[in-house]
Order: C-alpha cells, then sequence, then structure tokens
C-alpha cells in the first residue's frame, strides 16, 4: 500500500498552530513540528482518501488564511489475472503454461510466479510453462511490477493444480418424469464433476434441443421446461463449461416423449370459403381432448390476419355477413391450460360486385382529326380480378368494341375522322352471374375542317333577264356541321331579307333570288365556317359568282325574229318540194289500165289497223291515218303493225286460166290485178294476196270517163294506203 505525506509551512512564523482539511472539512491528525513546517502523512492510501487538501496557521491573535489547495486522487491499482492454458480431457505427460495478464494502459510490466507464495520466476515474459505435472497439490499466484507508479498490481487469484483424473467428468442428463403430456412443467437435470483443480472457476451449463440451443445458466445444474407443444418432443443434451478455463464436456442426447393433449385444431368454411358481399360467413373451429379424465373445458379463439376477431369461448362456430373486410385468412385456437394449438388457415374471399366504372377522358371533347384523347376507365370496388370493355356507339347507332383489359382501362384514342363521332362508354364486370356495371356515356364529336368551297349558279354567261328566279349553291368537298355566309359585292347578306326579294335554305347552302333586278347586280360568293370552341375557327371561301342582267335592243329583237321566220320558211318549202317528189315518185310507175267497173273484182280497200294506239306504246314509227276503206286481214292481236307493203300487178293470158276459177270468168281478154300487202309486227311478217279481174271486150272501148274511172279509183287506194302512211311509200311499186 502506498503512503501520502503532505506539509504546511509559514512564511514569517513557524510558531503557530496548523488545522488540515479535507474537502472543506477539518481534519484531526496527529502533527510535528520542523524547520521545514508541519506535515501531513497518510499510511496506507486508499480509494476514500481520494479528495481536496488545505491547511491554515493559527496565530495568537489572529488566523491567516487557508493555503492553497492541493487535489489528491487515488487510483486503483490493476489486478493479474492468471489463466491456464492446457487440454481438458488429460493432464497426463501433458504440459502446462500458466498465463498473467494485467488489464491497463501499461504493456511494460516485470512479472512474478510464485508457488505456494514463493517466487519461483520473475521476468518480462508472461507465460510460465510447468514441464511436469506436479504430484502434490500446488497452488499458484502471479504479479506485476513497475519502475513508476503505481508500481506494482494486485496479487491475482490462485490457480490449484492436482495431478491426475480429469478435469470435467462427462455429463448424464435426466427427466424428472417419464409419461409427459403437453403443458406438463418437466425438471431436467445435468449432472457432473470437477476436478479441483478447476475449483476456482464457475461452471456454465447449456441445455439442447435437437442440437439447438434452449437455455444457457451459470452453476445451475437444473432446468425446468414447460412443454406446451406437442413438438416438444425430441433429443435433449446438455453441455458444462469451466469459465476459467473453457474445458467443455457434453452429455448424450437423451429422448423425451410427449403425448398430445389436444389433437389437431381443423377450421371449416360452411358451406364454402366464397362468398359474396350480404351472404352469412360462417366458420367452424373443432378439436379433441387427447387426456384421460380431463374434464376442464376447451376454449376457441378465432383469429383473422393473425388478429383476435372473436374472444376466447366454449363455442366453435363464427357467424358474420359477409362485406368486403372480412376478406383473408383465418385461423381458430383451441386452448386447455397452457396448452395452445393454431389450426391451418382457410383463405375466405369475398366476391364484391362492381361499382359503376367512371369513365374519363383527358381533353377535348370536341375535336379534329390528327388530335388525340385519352380515355381511362376504371370501378371504385370489386372484387379481382374485374374485366374491362371499351364501346363506342356511331351516329348509326352500332355499338363497336375498341378494348378490352383485365385491369382499369387507358386508351389512347387517335383521332381520323368524323366516323369517331359519337357516345363512347365502358362497362365492369368480375362475375358470370352479375349483369355487367355500365359507365357514364361521353359524346365526342370530331369536327372535320370546312374546304373546297365552291359556288354552283344557273347563271349564264350573257345575263339574266329582269324578272327571273336565280338559284345559287354553296358545295363543300368537306366540312362538318358548316355554317354558311353568303356575301354580295363584299357585304354580307342577313338571313333574313326584309324586302324578301331572296331566302336562304334551312341550312343556308341555298340562295334563291326570287325576281332579278337591277339591286341583285354585282359579284356573289359563300364562306363556309365550322370549328369548335371558339378558340379553333376554320374557313373556306368560293369562288366569285357575277350576276348581270342582259339589256336587248328592238332592233336585235327584230332580226332576230326575222331570221327566225326565214328559217322556217326555208324548212316549210323543203317539206313541200320533198312531199311533192316523193308522192310524184310512185306514179310514174302507176299504169292506166281500162277496167270494167261492172265486172270489176279489185277487192274493197281494207282497213287500216289502229296504229295510234300501237304508237303510243312502242313508238317506232309515225301512225297511219285510219281509213275504212282498206281493210287489213288476219289483223294481230295485241301487237302493233310496223308498215305495210303493198303491190299491184295486172296478169292477162298465160295466167287465165288460174283466174278463171277465182273471177268465175272465161273471157280471154280479162285482165287481172293482183293487190299484195304486208302486216309487218313483232313476230315477224304475213304476206297477203289480193286479186281482181277485169273483162276486156273484144275492141275494147277507149271512153274517157271510164279511164277517169278507174284512175279514181287507183288514187283512192294510193291516197289511203301511201300518202297517209310516210313509212310505207319506200316499200310501194305497181307494175
Amino acid at each position: 500500500m502506498d503512503t501520502v505525506t503532505m506539509r504546511c509551512r509559514c512564511r514569517y512564523n513557524n510558531n503557530v498552530r496548523l488545522t488540515w482539511y479535507k474537502g472543506g472539512m477539518e481534519k484531526h491528525s496527529n502533527s510535528s513540528k520542523s524547520s521545514a513546517g508541519v506535515t501531513y502523512r497518510i499510511i496506507s492510501v486508499s480509494m476514500s482518501d481520494s479528495d481536496i487538501y488545505t491547511c491554515r496557521g493559527c496565530h495568537s491573535y489572529y488566523n491567516s488564511p487557508k493555503s492553497n489547495i492541493i487535489t489528491l486522487q487515488v487510483s486503483e491499482r490493476p489486478k493479474a489475472v492468471l489463466k491456464i492454458e492446457v487440454e481438458c480431457s488429460d493432464f497426463k505427460k501433458k504440459k502446462v503454461k500458466l498465463r498473467c495478464e494485467i488489464p491497463g494502459k501499461y504493456n511494460d510490466w516485470e512479472y512474478e510466479f510464485n508457488k505456494n507464495r514463493n517466487i519461483i520466476k520473475t521476468n518480462w515474459n508472461n507465460v510460465f510453462e510447468i514441464e511436469h505435472i506436479p504430484r502434490y497439490e500446488y497452488q499458484y499466484t502471479c504479479q506485476g511490477h513497475l519502475e513508476r507508479p503505481p508500481s506494482y498490481s494486485k496479487l491475482s487469484d490462485p490457480i490449484t493444480l492436482t495431478p491426475g483424473g480429469e478435469a470435467i467428468t462427462e455429463p448424464i442428463l435426466e427427466f424428472s418424469q417419464n409419461q409427459v403430456w403437453e403443458g406438463d412443467l418437466v425438471t431436467l437435470h445435468c449432472d457432473t464433476q470437477v476436478n479441483r483443480w478447476y475449483a476456482v472457476s464457475s461452471l456454465r451449463y447449456t441445455y439442447y434441443k435437437d442440437q439447438e440451443i434452449l437455455k444457457t445458466v451459470l452453476n445451475e445444474s437444473t432446468l425446468e421446461l414447460r412443454l406446451t407443444r406437442f413438438n416438444d418432443m425430441g433429443k435433449y443434451s446438455c453441455r458444462v463449461t469451466n469459465e476459467g478455463t473453457e474445458c467443455t464436456r457434453s452429455s448424450n442426447p437423451v429422448t423425451l416423449h410427449v403425448s398430445e393433449l389436444i389433437s389437431s385444431v381443423i377450421l371449416q368454411a360452411d358451406p364454402t370459403a366464397f362468398v359474396r358481399e350480404g351472404q352469412p360467413l360462417i366458420l367452424t373451429c373443432s378439436a379433441n381432448v387427447m387426456k384421460p379424465h380431463f374434464t376442464e373445458p376447451l376454449l376457441y379463439t378465432f383469429l383473422k390476419d393473425g388478429e383476435p376477431v372473436k374472444e376466447s369461448s366454449s363455442s366453435a362456430q363464427y357467424t358474420t355477413t359477409a362485406n368486403e373486410s372480412h376478406a383473408g385468412k383465418y385461423e381458430c385456437e383451441g386452448q386447455l391450460n397452457t396448452v395452445t394449438k393454431r389450426s391451418l388457415p382457410v383463405s375466405v374471399h369475398v366476391q364484391i360486385p362492381v361499382s359503376t366504372p367512371v369513365m374519363v377522358i383527358s381533353g377535348n371533347r370536341t375535336t379534329s382529326p390528327g388530335d388525340s384523347l385519352h380515355i381511362s376507365c376504371q370501378s371504385s370496388r370489386g372484387t379481382d380480378p374485374i374485366h374491362y370493355q371499351l364501346y363506342f356507339k356511331n351516329q348509326q347507332n352500332n355499338n363497336i368494341q375498341l378494348t378490352e383489359d383485365s385491369k382499369p382501362i387507358s386508351y389512347k384514342l387517335k383521332i381520323t375522322g368524323e366516323v369517331q363521332t359519337g357516345s363512347y362508354w365502358c362497362r365492369a364486370n368480375n362475375s358470370e352471374e352479375d349483369e355487367p356495371a355500365l359507365s357514364n356515356a361521353i359524346n365526342i364529336t370530331v369536327i372535320v375542317p370546312v374546304s373546297g368551297a365552291s359556288l354552283i349558279s344557273n347563271l349564264s354567261g350573257t345575263g339574266v333577264s329582269k324578272g327571273v328566279s336565280v338559284f345559287l349553291t354553296c358545295t363543300l368537298n368537306a366540312g362538318t356541321r358548316p355554317h354558311f355566309f353568303w356575301f354580295h359585292n363584299g357585304h354580307e347578306l342577313p338571313s333574313i331579307d326584309p324586302a324578301k326579294t331572296y331566302a336562304l335554305s334551312e341550312d343556308g347552302n341555298y340562295l334563291t333570288i326570287y325576281s332579278v333586278s337591277e339591286r341583285h347586280e354585282g359579284d356573289y360568293y359563300c364562306v363556309a365556317v365550322n370549328g369548335h370552341d371558339d378558340s379553333e375557327t376554320y374557313t373556306s371561301s368560293s369562288s366569285i359568282v357575277q350576276l348581270r342582267i342582259a339589256h336587248s335592243s328592238s332592233v336585235a329583237l327584230i332580226i332576230t325574229a326575222i331570221l327566225i321566220t326565214f328559217l322556217l320558211v326555208i324548212c316549210i318549202a323543203f317539206l313541200a318540194i320533198r312531199y311533192r317528189s316523193y308522192c310524184s315518185e310512185w306514179r310514174k310507175y302507176v299504169e292506166k289500165p281500162k277496167v270494167n267497173r261492172q265486172n270489176s273484182r279489185l277487192p274493197a280497200v281494207p282497213t287500216a289497223p289502229p296504229m295510234d294506239e300501237w304508237r303510243e306504246e312502242n313508238n317506232p314509227v309515225p301512225a297511219a291515218s285510219s281509213d275504212d276503206r282498206f281493210p287489213i286481214d288476219d289483223q294481230p292481236t295485241g301487237e302493233g303493225v310496223v308498215y305495210s307493203m303493198v303491190d299491184i300487178k295486172k296478169t292477162t293470158g298465160a295466167n287465165w286460166k288460174e283466174s278463171k276459177g277465182r273471177t268465175g270468168s272465161a273471157n280471154s281478154d280479162s285482165v287481172e290485178y293482183y293487190v299484195t300487202y304486208a302486216k309487218v309486227n313483232v313476230r315477224g311478217s304475213v304476206k297477203k294476196n289480193v286479186h281482181a279481174s277485169e273483162e276486156e271486150e273484144e275492141g275494147g272501148t277507149d271512153d274517157e270517163a271510164e279511164r277517169q274511172e278507174e284512175r279514181k279509183i287507183l288514187e283512192d287506194v294510193r291516197e289511203n294506203v301511201y300518202c297517209n302512211s310516210e313509212n310505207l311509200y319506200e316499200n310501194f311499186k305497181m307494175n
């Protein structure tokens, strides 16, 4: 132990009585006078001596002030630690190493080893080797020394070396009972013996189950274990470790058999774990107690996603009305005393009907080709997966599906034309049992800019006459819902004319001027306008059309009338000459025969066919005039005659015998006339022959009256058959 000496000295008078103070409190101690002053000595300094110290001299007439302060700080002297480095299992023929360690900031200690309190070695090496195990029991200690304070360390605790035997015997693990049930309290006992050589150290006990650490205790050879679960059954062991040397021994594993107190807990959903919102959700928990003669009730707890939804009770059923919050994983626990078992989880699915989807269109709903709109559709609630469909109802009321997806729709609509004008809506459903939910409908209008305006009119280049009506039409190549504006000489025409001289159609694209006058003369054009919003407008202007009134003089009218009259006269003269020409054409072929009126068997002229009716239906040729004098045999029913060809021939001599049978005349001088005509219709032609004969007396007469009569008959035939049917003349010949 260290000694501290403090000295107090008066400067002018040493023959005074001195008083010592520790921490401001007067300290009584033995003092002695000397020429150097009064001293204060502390023998064997301890930690309690740490404090501040002062002194004061006492004169017979007055007290002197206190001296300066001295602070005394006492530090704990480090204690040496002696350790053994040796194999723990067998010490025979083994070297033993003793290692001395001194904690602190100093590392230049000189180490001193002691055997039974006698110094056996001093050097700068902190390891001392013992070559042979001693036959007898010895105690070893160590200590450190310095050439400066603290000068030396505290002596280490002794280590006793005893020759022979194991350091620690093999531990044996035992259970407090053989029949073990879930929930029982079992005591594990780890029994071992330690060689006296290690008696100075503590023993650390570590308990294992299936090679996993259960618990570590110090100097406790027993462990109480509550077997709360059936799977606590397994192989148990213990390990004993000497704290000083870390020498360790382990027991053999021992199997612990645990009987099941509660059978497996089973959770069931009745009738199914898939329920619709609003339907009852029923969960049933079942478990059995296996230990005989056990009468305590079994408690049940229902959990959802690990959290209790019903407090523990004897009821094994949980019932509620399903809603969206009831979807999740459910479990149930069966509890008996300290034993609790949990069932396997059951996933409950609550089918939530799809709510009305909300469709949102970002962008202007009145748009033009080239623009793009973003359409989104989503339901705020409903069980996944939700099937979405996006539809478009065009202007013809046809529903067209644009896209579908199993997640909320995000659709980019690129505007290409007016055909995309219509109503857009979406629907969502997540069950075949429910009707799909329909969103709100949003109308999109595509405005095609007006283009290609042009003006169509009934105006001529020479102008129009006063009082006539003029029609102007404004047309476009393209454009949606255009508005038309009309301009006259650069000024816009009001949609309603107060004077009512013109009118616009309902759409505005037709301009009608009822009675043209000088006030209407000028330049006309139209402008078509459309667009969406006031921010964007499209226009297209037509070309200019000029309206002029034609001013005609009286001289021009007279000249025009004369020219027209002259042309009419020329046409009439030409037709008259033409008529006379072809009427005389056939006359030159007509022979003037002598006809005996009394014996003439020339048939009556047949009646002309009804050409007027046929002409109205088919109009292939001009109709011939009707005449009762020219009957036509075998007139076709329901078919029109195109034309008739007539041929008159005279026969004499050789033909007399043939004609005799027909005429009943045997006169050799008789003359026969054959009249041939043809009916031409749709089906073809039918040729008929009509003949007549005249008897000429020997030395016939040249009576002019008879010839005139004959000529008259033939001319009647000619006029009724040919002259009244201009299309028949070309086929008529007479010999």
